[in-house]
Order: C-alpha cells, then sequence, then structure tokens
C-alpha cells in the first residue's frame, strides 16, 4: 500500500494508548487480511486525529461556548462510523415506509420520491451506527447504556445507537447544535423522560475501542481511560 507509511504515522499516534508501541501497532495493522481494509483503518484513524482528537472548531466572541466544537467533533464521528462500517444489511424499502408513519396511499410518484430519499439517507446511517456500537465489548456497552436513561433506567444499546443517530440528524434537517455531549446531564424537551450523561470525551473513547474491534482487535479485561 503506498499510503501506508504516510498514515501509519498519524493512526499511530491517535490510537497509541492502546499498544505498548510501534511495533505492536505494526502486528496489529499486519493482522488485518486485506488490503482494503488495511487502508480503510489507517485512514479512519488518521481523518479521526485530524478531525476529532486534534481538530477543534471556535467561534470568534462565543470561545466559551463549548457546544460549537462538541457539535462539530460529533458529527465528524458519525461520519467515521459510516465509513467504518462499510457492510450491512438495510431492512427494505417497503419494510421502512411500513414503520415511518407515513399516511397511504402515497399521493404521487413525487412523494415516493421524497419518501425514497429519505429511506436512502436515513436508514443507511442509523443501521451503521447500531452494528458498529453492538461490536462493543460488554464492558462497554454497560458503560454507554447508563450514559442514557429513560424514566431513570439504561437506555438498550441499539436505543443508544439512534437516540445519537438522533441528535446528528436534528443538526443535519433543523441545524440545531448538540448541547448533550458537555458530561453535565441534559433532559431533552421532545424526550422529557430521556436524561443524557455523556461528555464527548467518553464517547471519544468508545468510538476508539469500537474502530479496534472492528478490525479484529481483541477486547481487553480493562480498557485505558
Amino acid at each position: 500500500m503506498k499510503e501506508r507509511d504516510w498514515f501509519s504515522n498519524f493512526a499511530f499516534r491517535a490510537f497509541r494508548e492502546y499498544f505498548p508501541g510501534l511495533s505492536a501497532f505494526d502486528t496489529f495493522v499486519d493482522s488485518i487480511a486485506a488490503d482494503e481494509e488495511k487502508s480503510r483503518f489507517l485512514k479512519v484513524a488518521s481523518f479521526y486525529k485530524f478531525l476529532v482528537k486534534d481538530g477543534r472548531f471556535s467561534v470568534q466572541g462565543a470561545e466559551e461556548a463549548k457546544y460549537f466544537d462538541e457539535t462539530y467533533r460529533f458529527l465528524a464521528i458519525c461520519a467515521l462510523i459510516e465509513w467504518v462500517e462499510p457492510r450491512v444489511r438495510v431492512k427494505g424499502f417497503y419494510s421502512w415506509v411500513s414503520k415511518s408513519g407515513v399516511a397511504f396511499p402515497i399521493q404521487g410518484p413525487q412523494e415516493l420520491q421524497v419518501l425514497h430519499q429519505q429511506y436512502k439517507s436515513q436508514s443507511r446511517l442509523v443501521t451503521k451506527m447500531v452494528s458498529f456500537f453492538r461490536r462493543l465489548d460488554r464492558a462497554s456497552k454497560r458503560e454507554l447504556e447508563s450514559s442514557i436513561k429513560v424514566h431513570g433506567q439504561p437506555m438498550p444499546i441499539d436505543e443508544v445507537a439512534r437516540a445519537l443517530y438522533g441528535l446528528r440528524s436534528e443538526f443535519m434537517h433543523d441545524a440545531r447544535l448538540i448541547v448533550e455531549l458537555s458530561g453535565a446531564k441534559t433532559l431533552s424537551a421532545r424526550h422529557m423522560e430521556r436524561e443524557i450523561t455523556l461528555p464527548l470525551e467518553r464517547l471519544e473513547r468508545i468510538f476508539e475501542r469500537g474502530v479496534l474491534l472492528r478490525f479484529g482487535y481483541a477486547a481487553p479485561p480493562s480498557w485505558p481511560k
């Protein structure tokens, strides 16, 4: 792979906490069977370093408002999850539209086209996010589930993935900045029964674990903090 030497250094610096040294990191990369997958891992890890670990977004005059930066970095994590999960099965269009609350009959080809565009843009990413978080080891799942509660009870991991996808969608479709990832307990105006206590930095650590597990890393008895 021509790009390995260039990306490998950045990727190692993004995930160095999980390896005793560069040699162990290179051994892990070598264990990824297909060159295409090696390249995917190195690029995902490198872009994670650029966009999330090192990337910062601030607004002049509003530097104290962390949620601009938290929104930017969270959206980058969602984009990287979509990239890292290239092969997922999604439900068919008819099954999706049947459960979407659409009033039947559909009023003509234009409405059908709009629904199909929504299906293509929404179904793919939410399915990838569910697939990504399902792969987590049990301890990481519990940690994430306990950070989002409904009526005081931890949210199952599939619903956590959908809730995080919902935060992303509210920004993409309604330009709503993401304030739930500050670490302070937040209650949703639209979901009064839901409370979120999830610092973005903790989500970053869980994302790192998910990426490593996706490419065959063996979950240790305890993860780096």
